[in-house]
């Protein structure tokens, strides 16, 4: 066997077996895709304009808007230079409003409320 190769090394990465048919996973491809297009519209940007700065094809960021297509760090690194943010931005979760969190994260975020009690 060649160094640094094990007997379990493949030529898959980790991530390519895992299922993407896991809802997890759509329902977060879903949430970034939602912030994306949020940040989009903020910017008053179609989405052939968007794709135009970003360098690539409006049919593959519509995909990636929503959610049905895995978006590169590469590709979210290019969407942070054309809308002239930082990455962290692309994740921000105002833009995430209109998605159900899950009901883990509700019960755990149900007694840390940031904002001042109603009267």
């Amino acid at each position: 066997m060649p160094a640094g190769r094990t007997s379990r090394s493949t030529n898959r990465s980790e991530i390519s077996l895992r299922n993407e048919t896991d809802p997890r996973y759509a329902k977060e491809r879903r949430r970034l895709g939602l912030s994306l297009r949020q940040l989009r519209d903020d910017l008053k940007l179609t989405q052939e304009q968007a794709a135009e700065k970003i360098g690539m094809h409006p049919i593959h960021l519509g995909r990636i808007e929503g959610g049905s297509e895995n978006v590169t760090l590469a590709t979210l690194i290019a969407i942070s230079h054309a809308y002239r943010l930082p990455i962290k931005a692309l994740f921000d979760d105002a833009a995430h409003e209109s998605v159900p969190m899950p009901t883990k994260l509700r019960a755990k975020t149900r007694g840390a409320r940031t904002s001042a009690p109603r009267r």
